[in-house]
């Protein structure tokens, strides 16, 4: 069985596997067709389409990394049973932190701290109630965006470099809120892709602060219980805000509740059913 993960993978993984005579399958963990393209963009879109069409309806199977992806998959080729299989992460990366501190702590984190990730939304908005809040972001910092947009707001932000996978969920254990604050954009697979922090932040136990976007709408009207989404606006941040503080008290107690139900969101639950399908396949 040949494993294909990314686009340009897609076709010399069918021709191998016709020219070796076995199976192929395709993981979808980004919607390829919607994804930023710098040139050609129209054109590009339609090869990327045509070979979706062509090609995944030959695969074994077909792997999703979200559910909007695998809706938006199952429209454009027929498949009726992409096999969703999210982002998550092993059990014993997190552990029940609670929480004492005077300040609500938030974090946020990402490969990079830079602009157009939805910093520029909610910090303006969250300043404003910097003597009842505290924030974090962890990842590596863009100098230039530093000192036109994050100097601003130092004297409550905490900026910490990159660390490895399990230092991270360790750490992001210790926070109240996680901020999920992706915005729409021309790269529309971020809109209905899951980033690897809302699974983060759900697995530490944390309580979601997230944006409107198709896929953290529908993964927390799922999860009603994980947190909440506002609008694209400060004005909407700004009374989002006001109900967490408002609530901060619930949401410290929820906590270790929180923690237990996204446990069975873990990598072990989530791979099992990744390995049953290869069972089916290859048997």
């Amino acid at each position: 069985l040949i494993v294909a993960h990314n686009m340009a993978a897609l076709y010399p993984a069918y021709k191998l596997a016709e020219m070796h005579n076995c199976k192929f399958a395709f993981d979808v963990e980004d919607y390829h067709p919607w994804e930023s393209i710098g040139s050609d963009a129209i054109n590009e879109e339609k090869r990327r389409k045509f070979l979706f069409k062509k090609l995944l309806p030959k695969a074994v199977y077909v792997s999703s990394a979200s559910p909007l992806i695998a809706k938006e998959v199952s429209h454009l080729t027929g498949l009726d049973n992409v096999l969703l299989v999210n982002n998550t992460f092993p059990k014993n990366e997190f552990t029940f932190v609670p929480q004492t501190s005077e300040k609500l702590k938030c974090v946020w984190y990402s490969q990079n701290i830079s602009a157009k990730r939805g910093l520029e939304l909610v910090l303006p908005e969250l300043y404003k109630f910097k003597d009842k809040i505290e924030i974090d972001l962890i990842g590596k910092l863009n100098q230039d965006f530093f000192e036109s947009f994050l100097e601003k707001y130092d004297d409550f932000l905490n900026i910490y470099g990159p660390v490895n996978s399990k230092e991270l969920h360790a750490r992001i254990c210790e926070y109240d809120v996680g901020l999920a604050i992706d915005v729409n954009s021309a790269d529309r697979n971020r809109e209905i892709a899951l980033t690897n922090k809302i699974i983060t932040y759900a697995q530490a136990g944390l309580y979601i602060f997230a944006t409107d976007t198709p896929a953290q709408v529908n993964f927390l009207e799922l999860n009603k219980e994980l947190g909440s989404y506002a609008g694209q606006d400060a004005t909407s941040m700004n009374k989002m805000i006001r109900d967490v503080l408002k609530n901060m008290n619930e949401i410290r107690k929820n906590k270790k509740h929180r923690f237990n139900q996204a446990a069975a969101m873990s990598w072990e639950h989530e791979s099992g059913k990744w390995v049953e399908r290869i069972k089916e396949v290859i048997i």
